[in-house]
């Protein structure tokens, strides 16, 4: 992720979990992710989505 944004300062990186604390919102909150909130996928319905935040790690 440092490399990309080193790269591109403007990129913006984001995840998309399932709806429930698990092993991946465990690794996203490490690597400092914040959740969003939940959003619309066409494939996998309801999901939570994160955002990497560079300044939150």
């Amino acid at each position: 992720m440092l490399l990309a944004q080193r790269t591109d300062p403007k990129l913006i990186i984001t995840a998309r979990t399932l709806v429930e604390h698990n092993y991946s919102t465990k690794i996203l909150q490490r690597n400092g992710f914040r959740l969003l909130g939940n959003v619309w996928d066409k494939e996998d319905g309801d999901v939570w989505e994160w955002l990497y935040d560079k300044d939150g790690k």
